[in-house]
């Protein structure tokens, strides 16, 4: 379990900095392509670049997380508002469900059961 969540944390380490190398690539390219000729500009290298990312990132979008998603505030809401218009039946059935597919309990549960349970009560 520690190996892959290491495993994990490597390959979203170097995802960021692709992604970071990528952003100060893409910034550069379009600098040096668009302001010199319209506003007689400097050309400018890499690491300019990503300075300049950085500033319009701080100055304009923050490095806080999108909402939007199960990032946004009223995910947690919508799903209470959702468990209280379920009878008890209906909210143990989409536990177990839950249960089973994201912590494997009970791998060889037949859930076409329970689809068709709820199937016939609508």
């Amino acid at each position: 379990m520690r190996h892959f969540n290491t495993k994990r944390i490597v390959l979203c380490i170097l995802a960021a900095l692709v992604m970071v190398a990528v952003f100060g690539a893409v910034v550069m390219v379009v600098w040096n392509w668009l302001i010199p000729d319209l506003f007689n500009g400097p050309h400018i290298n890499f690491w300019q670049a990503l300075g300049l990312f950085l500033l319009f990132k701080l100055l304009f979008g923050g490095f806080r997380p999108r909402r939007g998603g199960h990032c946004g505030p009223g995910w947690q809401a919508d799903w209470k508002a959702k468990m209280a218009h379920m009878t008890p039946e209906e909210r143990e059935k989409l536990k177990q469900k839950f249960a089973c597919k994201w912590h494997q309990h009970d791998p060889s549960a037949n859930h076409n059961e329970e689809k068709s349970e709820v199937s016939r009560e609508k």
